[in-house]
């Protein structure tokens, strides 16, 4: 048979985004914090730096985010999706921003959770930042974590709950938007 060769994303500086949207069933499993070859959806593939952004696929995704700032840009596929997210609490963003439906989020829970229809997402570890969807019907519910947590809310309605043992919680409106405060460790900047 044919021997595929890995593919090597070898950068200098700036923002590198890797987009995994066009993937249609494959199981995308990346680990961003190795420099070895890994298999990602069938394809060899070796980074070289440091990749800031992942757009995930339509299928089951296993991203590990866990050492430096990286942003999980979910999107809506209409179809059934399962996420999960590993994240060291330094710099792992949810980003949500796609989404016109209302998103509901736990920073603080392990197991899966039903984040919209057709959307699963599991964390492991501390993911601080969350990034709502666009607006939409309903409420959507982000909550935090006992870690300094960051909102930004870029339409829609919103309920931000912030987690009373962590020191900072930061809340930034981008949009008009309605949200509702129900900690007392929440400060609103723009």
């Amino acid at each position: 048979g044919a021997t595929q060769v890995a593919e090597t994303i070898n950068g200098s500086g700036g923002i590198y985004t890797l987009d995994f949207s066009s993937t249609q069933t494959a199981v995308i499993n990346l680990d961003l914090t190795t420099r070895s070859s890994q298999t990602i959806g069938g394809l060899p593939l070796i980074l070289q730096t440091t990749i800031q952004n992942v757009i995930v696929g339509q299928g089951n995704n296993f991203i590990n985010a866990s050492t430096g700032t990286h942003r999980i840009i979910l999107r809506p596929y209409g179809a059934a999706q399962a996420v999960t997210v590993t994240g060291d609490g330094a710099g792992t963003t949810l980003d949500f921003s796609a989404f016109t439906s209302a998103i509901t989020v736990n920073l603080s829970t392990s197991g899966a959770q039903n984040v919209t229809a057709g959307l699963s997402l599991t964390l492991i570890g501390n993911v601080d930042n969350v990034i709502g969807g666009a607006g939409g019907t309903g409420t959507g519910a982000l909550t935090g974590n006992s870690d300094n947590d960051t909102f930004t809310i870029t339409g829609g309605n919103n309920t931000i709950i912030g987690n009373a043992s962590s020191a900072n919680n930061t809340v930034y409106a981008s949009a008009d938007a309605n949200f509702i405060l129900t900690s007392n460790a929440l400060d609103i900047g723009g």
